[in-house]
């Protein structure tokens, strides 16, 4: 985030910027135009993902981040003794 640029992270200001981010797509999805925005690929993307259901994008979505994030399990990347990642 901005603060980690800074040298200086700071709760408080984490807490803010992750209210306003939230705060902004909220308020993009809600006024914004219903069909993809006129984005270099994604009226194509929108157009490929039409067939699946939203519950399916967002099953995707969550297990695609759930593995992004734990990639470090997957390739064995992690600590071998037993208490060290506590």
């Amino acid at each position: 985030m901005i603060d980690h640029l800074l040298g200086r992270p700071n709760i408080s200001w984490k807490r803010t910027q992750v209210f306003l981010v939230i705060f902004f797509w909220i308020w993009r999805l809600v006024s914004g135009n219903p069909s993809a925005p006129r984005v270099l690929w994604l009226s194509k993307l929108n157009k490929k993902l039409q067939r699946f259901s939203p519950w399916q994008i967002i099953v995707s979505t969550l297990t695609a981040v759930y593995a992004a994030r734990n990639l470090d399990k997957i390739l064995g990347l992690g600590c071998k003794l037993r208490n060290c990642c506590l």
